[in-house]
This record gives structure tokens, sequence and C-alpha cells, in this order.
């Protein structure tokens, strides 16, 4: 649980911000409006969102990357030298601060306002309170979640909270801000995440044909053979990613992130139960993260399809709750998405099976800054705002005998009236496909035929 203080700062921050998002001030829910570059520091813009959100000013810190996203809003690469603390304070209104080390006073000469150099760690602190009052009685976002609740937001050291307390600094979180400004995706991050879709539905239908072929050849891959063709199949169409695809069987998928090596791997054959988790982005895009499963062989078993039917049920649960809060006019609640999909596994009687969160945000990174889909793992009340994408992928997991996952990637589309939650993973598997010998059609290039549509994939159909 949250305490009760944070929520309601986090209410407050998030009411501002959605207003600047969809209203006048904003745009983007009529889709006229670019999302903030990452790295490339939008002064006027966040000093708006401080005034709508009324907050006196934004106080990021770093030291040593303590704080990823403060590094990357104020652009600064990993190779930046940063050997010493140092911060920057945006006010609502007027001029920046910076504060920065006599070592290295330049490291933050690329932005604007002014500059306080500092040598010992009296003149840091007077320093750091100097800057939590350039927005004068107002309330300070920091990038900080009361008890961790969001520990992706959650940097700002804990003597420098203990710093703000103690001089009477208000403070609120800056958990809204962050996914405003560095999780909302520009037109050519959004279209590049869908390229990416389907691309990777493409290789994964591949994936399975290889699998069954194979299979019905009396020669069955390995888990690790078939990721590993995955692998080089991204590479070779200049796809990045930062880990290789899941490829597991049966039990293997019971782990959420099994990972198989040339020491823990079993045959793809034919009766298997075939669970592929696969992750990529363009060059400048966001993510696309998707799973599919299949059962090689003529028919499904009976406690196999329903087990996945479950999951798909949870799945749409979840996309109908943030496809009709979207219609009605409001701003879905990540956390409810997460609720909305947990209670349709847990009536089924899979609740302690599902042992992860429903979703996670996505951006450049395949797990994001942005609100995550969650009522377990965490309690993130953020809103699921225009311009950012998140996967909806609940799961049962059943030690030691079989693993069930089904993962779509969404994106809120601006529109006009309203925003649009996309599918971008298209189209969705509406079944546990049967991938009988004979079925299977020869391996083709991944993205020679992209796929396009939405509908239900049936038996014997690749997914």
């Amino acid at each position: 649980m949250r305490c009760q203080r944070e929520v309601g700062l986090a209410d407050v921050l998030a009411a501002g911000l959605i207003l600047l998002l969809l209203g006048s001030a904003g745009r983007a829910a009529a889709g006229t409006s670019e999302a903030p570059r990452r790295g490339s520091l939008d002064l006027p813009a966040v000093q708006a969102a401080l005034r709508s959100a009324h907050l006196g000013a934004w106080l990021l810190c770093d030291f040593r990357g303590s704080d990823p996203g403060a590094r990357r809003l104020l652009g600064l690469s990993e190779q930046a030298i940063t050997t010493r603390r140092f911060c920057y304070v945006i006010p609502a209104r007027g001029e920046p601060k910076k504060l920065v080390h006599a070592i290295e006073p330049a490291v933050l000469d690329h932005l604007p306002g002014s500059k306080i150099v500092y040598r010992s760690w009296q003149d840091f602190e007077r320093g750091v309170l100097q800057l939590a009052r350039s927005g004068g009685r107002g309330r300070v976002a920091v990038a900080y979640s009361a008890r961790d609740a969001l520990p992706y937001v959650d940097r700002l050291p804990g003597g420098l909270l203990d710093l703000l307390h103690s001089a009477g600094v208000k403070v609120a979180s800056s958990a809204d801000l962050e996914q405003r400004f560095l999780a909302t995706g520009t037109d050519e991050e959004l279209r590049l995440q869908r390229e990416a879709a389907r691309f990777l539905l493409d290789l994964t239908k591949a994936a399975f044909e290889r699998a069954t072929a194979a299979a019905c050849a009396g020669t069955p891959l390995t888990e690790v053979a078939l990721q590993q063709w995955m692998a080089s199949r991204m590479r070779e169409a200049g796809y990045l990613f930062d880990h290789p695809p899941i490829v597991a069987v049966g039990p293997h998928a019971a782990d959420p992130h099994y990972v198989p090596t040339a020491d823990r791997t079993v045959p793809i054959e034919a009766g298997s139960l075939l669970l592929i988790d696969v992750w990529a982005k363009r060059p400048g895009g966001f993510y696309a993260d998707l799973t599919r499963m299949a059962f090689l062989g003529a028919k499904v078993p009976k406690v196999h399809r329903e087990r996945f039917a479950r999951v798909l049920a949870a799945q749409q649960a979840a996309l109908s709750y943030i496809q009709a809060e979207l219609a009605a006019g409001r701003v879905p609640r990540a956390w409810r998405a997460d609720r909305r999909a947990r209670t349709v596994l847990t009536q089924a009687g899979y609740g302690d099976a599902f042992l992860h969160r429903t979703g996670h945000s996505i951006t450049t990174e395949v797990h994001g800054i942005g609100a995550h889909l969650d009522d377990l793992e965490t309690h993130d009340t953020r809103g699921l705002i225009p311009r950012t994408c998140f996967s909806i992928e609940p799961g049962i997991y059943l030690a030691g005998e079989a693993g069930y996952r089904s993962e779509i990637d969404v994106c809120i589309r601006p529109g006009e009236p309203r925003p649009v939650a996309e599918v971008t993973t298209v189209p969705r598997q509406m079944a546990l496909p049967a991938l009988a010998c004979g079925k299977a059609k020869p391996e083709a290039p991944p993205g020679a035929q992209p796929v396009r549509g939405q509908g239900s994939e049936s038996k014997g159909t690749i997914p």
C-alpha cells in the first residue's frame, strides 16, 4: 500500500499534467502536438507542466548515474564524466539553476541557467536548499516515491530527502512529470514501434513454422537453437535488443524469465507446448514486445486450451477497461487495468499462479519509466496518457507443469475527439493453435509479408 500523503500528491500531479496533455495547453488528444524529445530539454514545456500541476519547481540530482531519468532529461550521455554530485532545478517561472562541483564545473554547461560551484559538503547542502527554494513556497517535484512504491522513480537519495524535509521544503513525486517527458513517443518513435511489431510477428510465425517442421522431420530443434536463430535474424535485419528471446517448452514456460542456454535446454518435440517471447526495436524507435504460444501436435489437450483461454480473457478484460475509459473521456488508471485482468484469473482459481504485474511501460527501453499495469508488485496510480505504450501480458505459471502467457502491445494514440488504445501487435492470438505435421508452411523471410488487420488464429494456423 502507499501512504495517503503520496496518493494525494500523485492525484494532483496527474490531474494537472493530464489537463496539459488533453486540454488547450497540450493538444495531445487532438494529435496536434509532438511528444517532448528525450535528451533535449524543452524548458517552456516543462515549466508549463509545473504550473499546470501547481508545483513550484522540479529538482533533479544525480551521482554516478543514480538517476538515469534525470540524466536522459538533461541530455547527458553515458560517456559523460560525472564523478561528483550535481543538481539542476527548473522553477515553474524564471531561470533554472545548476549546482556542480569545482572538479567538473562544465558538466551542465549545455543547459540554460545560472551556476553554483561547490567544493565542500557544506557548500553542497547550502546549494541544494538554494535550488529547492527557487520555486518559492510551492512544492518541489523530486525523484521520490513514498515507501518506494514506484522503484523506477524512487531515485533521490534518502539523505537528500532528509535534508529537504529538515529545511521545511515540501516535496512531491516527479512520477507524472517523468512519464510526460521521458515515456511519451514522437510520431516517428511510435511509427517505428508498429514497424517492429510487424517484424516480430512475422519472425515469431517463422519460428513456430521452423520448430514444427523440424519436429515433424524427427530432428527437433532445441530451445536454445531456435532462440539463437531468432536472434541472428533480428541482427541481420538491423534490430536492437538487450537480450535474446525467451523460447520455453512446457515446464520451462512456468518460469516467466526462463533463459535457455547450451547447458540448459530441451528439444522442441511433437507434443510440446511452446512459448516464445521476443522484443526488439528499430534504432530511434520504441520497442515492440510480444509473446505467443502454440501446441505442436494434431490436437491441443483440453487443459492447455482452457488455461490459455483464461489468460486471453484476462488480457481482454484489461484492454476493455482501457478502451471504455478512453471512450468515456476519462484517463485509464494503470493499477485498475491490472486489477481487471487479475480478477479474471483469481475467479478462475489461478490468482496465486499469476506471478507478476499485468503489463509494463514500453519506450526506447523495453521496460520504460512510464506507467506499469500493476497492482501487485507496486500500486501504480499513474494514468495511461497519450503517446505512451505498454504491454498487456497476464500469465498462469504452474511450477513443474507448464506456463501460459499472452502478450500484446498497446499505444495510446492521440485522436479526435478522444485518444484511442491501439493494439500494435496484430493480429492478436485468440486461441491456442495446434500445429500438426503437414500444416506448417515452409519458412519465409520475416518481414517479407507484413501482417495486417485483426483476427483470430484458427486450429493449425501459425500464431
